[in-house]
């Protein structure tokens, strides 16, 4: 049975969660835009984002064209060109996996 203090103790981690989460939803929509700035303003780059879930890209791209979506366009657009909002800080680039179909 769950009582009034569960409840109200759910609602404030909830609370406490939620900038921490709302600033990661921000941060990757200013890093979506910046993929697809970064590509019009570089034809020359090919790559195609497939796939966007909470704190991850999926991207598509010929393998001559791998290292330099590894070694630029990650940590530009998710990175450097997606600082959070009102601070200069960003999150550093993590894990980045290199799969061949």
């Amino acid at each position: 049975m769950t009582t009034r203090e569960d409840v109200i103790a759910a609602m404030q981690r909830e609370a406490s969660n939620f900038p921490i989460q709302s600033t990661v939803g921000d941060t990757m929509s200013q890093a979506m835009i910046n993929f697809s700035t970064y590509k019009n303003q570089n034809p020359d780059v090919i790559y195609r984002i497939l796939l966007s879930k909470h704190d991850e890209v999926m991207i598509e791209a010929p393998f001559e064209h791998v290292p330099k979506v590894c070694k630029e366009v990650f940590p530009w657009c998710m990175g450097e060109g997606a600082k959070i909002p009102g601070y200069d800080f960003y999150f550093p680039i993590g894990d980045l996996e290199i799969m061949q179909s």
